[in-house]
């Protein structure tokens, strides 16, 4: 069967272009200023996940992967916790309702950190700011989560997908961001049931109008049929078929396609009344806001502002970096770690290379050796021939001297692994290798938090990211907790196993009717407390011994289970030998008071 390509008829002008024609002009301006890191962030990831080299047989070493696991492991090995401040007026009349109120928006906070596994999300943007400069999180709200009720989301973005304003510095000063998503037709009216099917598959037939820079983990490459005939070069689907029945290939409509997210800040008039008495009302003034446009091709599937969404006007994109340098994409750390790790790879490849001639080393022969036609082939070694002189005529055939390995090879690879250590802030105690002898166990203890300077910097600069991004979440969830519904809570052992809200549960009465509840929230991610957990321990087991701490937090520390039971266990234990010591006395205890050493 003959098969010819066949073009298809122009499709109809869609109403959104002049805007889609704006946006697609901000992405590739957003795009072309993050193409210059992208070649850095290859090499990075590639080192990281060490597969950088000629093949995948090239001899190399892996220090920059262990280094940053050693890291994200230190930064999340202690539990973050969220801690919410209603602000109230001390004894008011609502003073006890809104503090119980906070409370219960704290735990509700922590409880959907575990439920919602947002330390799997965390944890990737921690490996992601020092292979690419900086994490981005994403908060939101998921319509369909338990069971249609909704409920508030973070998720983890990915850098290559995303593009700020190449003017921004920070998640707070850029005038717009987008983040490019891969659907397919059915994920897209699963998301936006609103939009024609007949206009969103015209717009994937007419083809991407823009590019999505791939991560190295997801290269495409331009696939071709049997035939021959390429199937999408750039150009959008190519319709094949019988003369005059060219069909588009509907296939392609669920390999998916560009779907670009863009938050833009925006000037809007609004009126207002005036507070000049020399002018009249209303006046007209200038705000800013946010938007969110959703489209592909020249379709748009979203407009709206984000007050209009979320009751917020922010956008959902927080950034993490270890160093705040003035940039978006701060420095990353392998980029710094990554001439030593390809400097050692070198030497191990000089290494083998050596090793390799010496067990097989090179056949040199001479001509009119008289083994000539003898089949003799160093395998799999190559056999030299060379021509002798006159005053060489006694020579015979030989093996060719490999030169020597220098002796300075396994001292420069210690030196180059000690600066890696250095520039990570990381000492092979860090990584968990045991130290050379026997060491005190708090000679170790020394070593370690000395060397986790830069990870409680990380770690405050994780607190501030996850405060700013915990005040969001709590905005949203305030306003769209409208009705009435029954949580579980996983959490700290015991809390209520489950809570029964209201509608509009956290809002709270005033004189001029229900406002939503406002508070502070500060999260602990254990930067101000010691890092290693033997140093936790140490550190509680001290303050205990102070009568400054309870057991329960003593317990806790320990990581004991059922801490807050066993902790009830113990002091009701002590509190009856006390009772049965007290009545061996004859009911007598010690004397109380000013004068007896005994003041409580």
């Amino acid at each position: 069967m003959t098969m010819t390509m066949t073009q298809q008829g122009s499709l109809p002008r869609s109403p959104d272009v002049e805007l889609t024609d704006r946006l697609y002009e901000m992405y590739q301006t957003a795009r072309r200023a993050k193409q210059t890191k992208l070649e850095t962030w290859r090499r990075n990831y590639l080192l990281a996940m060490n597969r950088w080299g000629r093949s995948p047989d090239d001899p190399r070493d892996s220090e920059i992967y262990p280094i940053l696991r050693a890291r994200a492991s230190w930064m999340t090995d202690q539990e973050t916790r969220f801690n919410i401040d209603p602000a109230t007026e001390p004894y008011s009349t609502f003073y006890d309702y809104e503090m119980k109120l906070g409370d219960q928006l704290e735990t509700l906070l922590n409880s959907a950190y575990r439920v919602g596994s947002w330390n799997r999300d965390i944890a990737m943007a921690l490996w992601d700011a020092p292979i690419y400069g900086a994490g981005i999180l994403k908060a939101g709200w998921d319509s369909g989560a338990l069971g249609g009720l909704g409920d508030i989301t973070l998720a983890r973005v990915d850098p290559w997908g995303f593009y700020p304003d190449p003017n921004g510095t920070s998640d707070e000063d850029c005038g717009y961001y987008f983040e490019v998503h891969k659907w397919g037709i059915d994920e897209i009216t699963r998301r936006f049931p609103n939009v024609p099917l007949e206009r969103l598959e015209a717009a994937i037939a007419a083809g991407d109008r823009g590019q999505m820079d791939g991560s190295p983990q997801k290269q495409e490459f331009p696939r071709y049929t049997r035939d021959g005939i390429p199937l999408n070069l750039g150009q959008g689907p190519v319709a094949v078929g019988l003369p005059g029945q060219g069909t588009t290939q509907r296939a392609l409509l669920n390999q998916g396609v560009n779907v670009y997210e863009c938050w833009v800040h925006e000037n809007v008039e609004t009126e207002r009344e005036s507070t000049d008495p020399n002018h009249e009302s209303p006046e007209v003034v200038i705000k800013d806001q946010w938007r969110v446009i959703v489209f592909t091709n020249d379709v748009i599937l979203l407009n709206e502002t984000a007050e209009d969404l979320f009751d917020i006007d922010r956008h959902p994109y927080f950034r993490f970096v270890d160093d705040e340098i003035g940039e978006f994409w701060s420095t990353a750390l392998v980029s710094h770690l990554a001439p030593l790790q390809l400097f050692i790879n070198q030497l191990l490849s000089a290494a083998a290379s050596n090793i390799l001639l010496i067990s097989n080393p090179v056949f040199v022969d001479y001509e009119d050796s008289g083994i000539g036609r003898t089949a003799i082939t160093n395998r799999p070694g190559q056999r030299l021939t060379l021509k002798k002189s006159i005053g060489q005529q006694n020579l015979k055939p030989d093996w060719l001297s490999p030169p020597q390995m220098s002796q300075d090879i396994p001292s420069l690879i210690e030196f180059s692994i000690g600066r890696m250590e250095n520039i990570a802030g990381l000492s092979a105690v860090s990584k968990g290798q045991q130290p050379a002898g026997r060491q005190a166990q708090q000679t170790i203890q020394s070593v370690q938090e000395s060397g986790f300077v830069s990870i409680r910097g990380s770690l405050r600069n994780l607190e501030t990211t996850l405060s700013k991004l915990g005040e969001y979440l709590i905005h949203i969830l305030i306003v769209n907790y409208d009705i009435p519904r029954v949580v579980a809570i996983v959490g700290q052992e015991g809390e209520a196993p489950a809570l029964r809200l209201a509608a509009w549960h956290f809002w709270v009465p005033t004189k001029e009717g229900k406002v939503p509840l406002k508070c502070a929230l500060t999260v602990n991610a254990g930067s101000s407390a010691p890092t290693s957990r033997q140093a936790r321990v140490a550190e509680a087991d001290a303050l205990y011994a102070m009568h400054a701490i309870p057991r329960k937090y003593l317990l806790e520390t320990h990581r004991i289970p059922h801490a807050s039971e066993m902790a009830q266990e113990m002091d009701q234990k002590d509190a009856e030998a006390a009772q049965a010591a007290l009545a061996a006395k004859g009911g007598q205890g010690q004397p109380r008071g000013p004068g007896t050493g005994h003041p409580h």
